[in-house]
């Protein structure tokens, strides 16, 4: 994504009313202007965080993406340290169960 891509995603965000922008977006965005960040992906499901986890190389860390869950640890939102594939499994159901927990109308984007 090029900064000009970013930035009008940016001011689509404003214009939305949103005043956080995603971590995932977020990484892009420092990524545009040169500043180094992890790897990351957005899983919309169980299958595609398993397949992700596996190309990224163990041990992963998990985090929910959702505009209505800015602190993702208070949510139950992240797990770090996982070691193989069926514990992804198991954390990525634990994270979406307790992001609709701690805000039912939230929308799990990943």
């Amino acid at each position: 994504m090029n900064r000009e891509a970013i930035l009008d995603e940016v001011e689509r965000f404003r214009k939305e009313g949103r005043k956080f922008l995603s971590e995932p977006f977020s990484g892009k965005l420092l990524a545009s202007y040169g500043i180094p960040v992890a790897p990351a992906y957005v899983a919309e499901n169980v299958e595609k965080a398993v397949k992700y986890a596996q190309e990224l190389g163990f041990p992963v860390v998990l985090k929910v993406v959702s505009p209505q869950i800015i602190h993702k640890s208070d949510a139950g939102g992240v797990i770090t340290n996982i070691d193989e594939g069926e514990n992804v499994r198991e954390a990525f159901c634990r994270i979406v169960q307790n992001a609709r927990k701690h805000n039912p109308k939230a929308k799990v984007e990943g």
